[in-house]
């Protein structure tokens, strides 16, 4: 077993030694596993909304887009804001319903809202038939991760099933409490990752994020563009549209029961529209009516990107 294996393994086991540690007490009670006591705060419920954005997607998908479509990855940051604009309204009214009425899962408010427990339970087999698809991709693309740093096919099939086996059995011991206890740890160790993936690597090998854009302009400059073929403008506005939508009106199962276990409407929009975050998700959103252009610096402001202009 080499270095890197047993380091991920041994954090893939620390993982979920904090997901196992989250159960308080021996209730059996299905409120308390789903939702807790309802009293998570903002930091809380940050965690647990990070921990559905930061997913294998954002170190494979995107960066896959970005190798492939160049700056069509910029739907990602643009449908994400907003997805959060179309939650800090929506999220509050579904929180106040889901106590009002007990709420768990997303199939609770469709059987409440229309009357119908046939059309719950309908609901409630298309969100599992469709999120396991969505678990599956994840699952595999540790699996790659894992492969691709160790070198080994055998190590990412090892830690695909390590995985599935300890997430699966932390979830059912703890429910969300769980969850909330494993993203604290995963959610910081992914943050680190990504900064320095996005600041000490390139400042190692080029001497800062703007020289490997400066590079990427003088050999492939059609990649700091919406560029025409199979991820052009019309994929790109689908993209947008469709992931802010899907993400904005709750449309995954998943999300439901982190939002239901929120302290309140406070708490939530917290989360939607934190001071922090405000004026880059302002910016990404403005990218929005602005991205025709399609100059890097139409998406961070000025002073984000290299001073060179794009050819159309």
């Amino acid at each position: 077993m080499n270095v890197v294996l047993a380091v991920s393994l041994l954090g893939m086991r620390a993982l979920a030694l904090c997901g196992f540690l989250g159960r308080t007490g021996r209730t059996t009670d299905l409120a308390e596993w789903a939702v807790g006591q309802r009293n998570f705060g903002t930091l809380a419920m940050w965690f647990p909304q990070a921990g559905e954005v930061f997913t294998t997607f954002s170190f494979l998908g995107v960066a896959g887009v970005a190798y492939a479509g160049g700056n069509a990855a910029t739907y990602a940051m643009v449908y994400l804001a907003l997805a959060f604009l179309l939650l800090y309204f929506i999220q509050p009214r579904l929180w106040r319903l889901g106590e009002r009425h007990g709420y768990l899962t997303q199939a609770d408010y469709f059987t409440q809202r229309y009357g119908s427990p046939l059309y719950g339970k309908v609901i409630a087999v298309i969100g599992l038939v469709f999120l396991i698809p969505y678990l599956q991709l994840q699952i595999t693309g540790l699996g790659m991760v894992v492969g691709l740093v160790t070198g080994s096919t055998a190590a990412g099939r090892l830690s695909m099933v390590l995985a599935s086996v300890l997430t699966a059995g932390f979830v059912l011991w703890s429910g969300i409490r769980g969850l909330k206890n494993s993203v604290y740890f995963k959610d910081v160790l992914t943050l680190g990752v990504m900064l320095v993936l996005a600041i000490a690597i390139p400042l190692h090998y080029t001497g800062g994020l703007g020289e490997v854009f400066r590079r990427v302009h003088e050999v492939q400059p059609q990649m700091l563009t919406v560029h025409s073929g199979e991820r052009d403008r019309m994929w790109w506005t689908t993209s947008v549209l469709t992931s802010a939508l899907a993400g904005g009106l709750m449309a995954t199962p998943h999300h439901w029961p982190p939002l239901m276990a929120a302290g309140g409407p406070r708490a939530i929009r917290g989360i939607c529209c934190p001071p922090a975050g405000r004026r880059p998700g302002w910016r990404s959103t403005t990218a929005w009516s602005s991205w025709p252009s399609r100059s890097p610096s139409a998406f961070c402001g000025r002073g984000c990107w290299p001073t060179f202009s794009c050819s159309r």
